[in-house]
C-alpha cells in the first residue's frame, strides 16, 4: 500500500512538471530562453571571472614565490571590493573589443594591425 501511494505521488509530480514544463516552453519562446541563457552565462561567467582573474594577476606577479597560492587566494577573496573595481576595467576591455571587431572592416584591421 506504501508502495502504491508513492508511485501515485510521483507519477503525479511527473505530470505536474511536465505541464509546467509545456506551460513554460509555450510562454517563453526558444529565441527567448537562448537569448536568457545567453545573459544568465555571462553575469555568472564574469562574477566568477573577475575574482579569480585578480588571483591570476597576483601569482603572476609574485616572481620570487613570496607568498603561497593559497595566500594570494586569501588576499583574492579578502577584498573582492578590489577584485570588482578591475572587473570593470576588464568588462570595458571586451566591449571596446568587441566594438572594433563590429565597426572596423577587417581588411583595415589587417592592413593596421
Amino acid at each position: 500500500v506504501l508502495f502504491q501511494a508513492r508511485a501515485a505521488s510521483s507519477a503525479s509530480l511527473v505530470g505536474r512538471f511536465s505541464s509546467f514544463q509545456s506551460d513554460t516552453m509555450t510562454y517563453y519562446g526558444p529565441d527567448t530562453i537562448k537569448l536568457m541563457g545567453g545573459i544568465s552565462g555571462g553575469i555568472m561567467s564574469n562574477l566568477t571571472g573577475i575574482p579569480f582573474d585578480r588571483f591570476r594577476v597576483l601569482v603572476a606577479q609574485d616572481t620570487l614565490s613570496s607568498v603561497s597560492v593559497m595566500g594570494h587566494l586569501k588576499e583574492t577573496f579578502a577584498s573582492p571590493k578590489a577584485a570588482f573595481i578591475g572587473g570593470f576595467a576588464r568588462i570595458g576591455m571586451k566591449q571596446m573589443a568587441t566594438t572594433l571587431n563590429l565597426y572596423v572592416p577587417p581588411d583595415f584591421r589587417e592592413k593596421n594591425p
